[in-house]
């Protein structure tokens, strides 16, 4: 047990040496050989574990391989919901749900969810069935016979200018105004958001880390959403760096503005104005589509909006062509 003390103590100086000095580091040893007295420390076990049929230890695991593998947490949540939710639902031990379980699951969801709500379950609970098989847990993927079902194809509406005019020309304060403006101009996640800091603009420009691409790209800021920002900054007289914070105070001080205060935000604000389906993604929408009818190519909006996949973008471009249709048909 001495030992791995004595492991655990040069461990922690080894990797404090460049920010201590040689008095510190010895400070640092005795306040810790005292501290770490009254404790008995066992090495931690590395090795992983997958008990068989432990539906709770595979569902844990299969969260922590999805974020290496990329996956954001929110969704990779998603993906290990779905799947605990069948789990339940059938009562049974991963290892022993057959095809026909499968099937009668997918088959009594159908009558209760939308199209796209299936499929996206039939994708987020495959990947856990076929890691399974990939990784010789199970023989074979049993949700190979379940297959996505043909989704009608629904173009969703963006917003029109006097839209959105009327929903800024309606927000009371101005950190509301501002940020209305900034994600149009951005066309960035509502998740993406709470994280910028004031700093983090320079000019016109922003770079963003993308929430699910994990890659950085450039966004750029219109003279509109430069002007209320501006505006929103003058007014502020708190010292938090983040670039919009909440109304009220905590304790005396203002927090980051986070995504369920700004849905929450538009929601109030749809009612108040009389438009259904105020919520921040379709602002992301109402840039693409708007980018595509002016005329840029689907590359460049592939990189301002962040995608991953460039069949995301085509949604923009065929949202766009009913847009312009339905704008000819009122000039015509």
């Amino acid at each position: 047990m001495l030992d791995l003390k004595l492991e655990l103590l040069q461990k922690i100086e080894t990797k404090m040496v460049t920010v201590m000095n040689k008095e510190q580091l010895e400070c640092l040893d005795r306040v810790l050989v005292s501290a770490l007295d009254d404790y008995e420390i066992e090495k931690k076990c590395t090795e992983i574990i997958l008990y068989d049929n432990n539906n709770d230890e595979a569902l844990n695991f299969f969260q922590q391989l999805l974020i290496l593998n990329g996956k954001s947490e929110s969704t990779a949540k998603q993906y290990v919901d779905a799947t605990r939710k069948l789990l339940n639902t059938i009562g049974k031990p991963y290892k022993d749900i057959t095809v026909f379980d499968l099937r009668k699951y997918f088959a009594n969801m159908l009558l209760t969810v939308k199209d796209t709500t299936y499929n996206n379950y039939i994708t987020y609970v495959n990947q856990f069935f076929k890691w399974l098989s990939d990784d010789g847990y199970i023989n074979g993927n049993p949700m190979t016979k379940i297959v996505h079902i043909k989704e009608e194809k629904r173009i969703k509406n963006s917003f029109t200018d006097a839209e959105r005019d009327s929903l800024r020309d309606s927000a009371q304060s101005m950190r509301d105004k501002a940020l209305l403006e900034f994600l149009y101009s951005t066309g960035l996640r509502v998740g993406e958001v709470p994280a910028i800091n004031i700093s983090d603009i320079n000019n016109d420009e922003l770079i963003i880390y993308g929430q699910k691409s994990k890659k950085e790209r450039l966004v750029y800021l219109s003279d509109s959403c430069k002007h209320y920002l501006e505006l929103y900054l003058k007014e502020r007289t708190d010292d938090n760096p983040a670039l919009f914070v909440t109304h009220r105070s905590y304790n005396g001080e203002v927090k980051r503005l986070q995504a369920d205060g700004i849905r929450r935000m538009m929601n109030g604000l749809g009612k108040k104005c009389n438009i259904d389906k105020v919520h921040p993604h379709r602002f992301r929408r109402t840039l693409g589509t708007n980018m595509v009818a002016r005329g840029a190519d689907i590359v460049t909006v592939k990189e301002i909006l962040g995608h991953t996949n460039i069949s995301t973008t085509q949604i923009y471009i065929d949202s766009s062509k009913i847009n312009i249709k339905n704008k000819h048909k009122i000039t015509a």
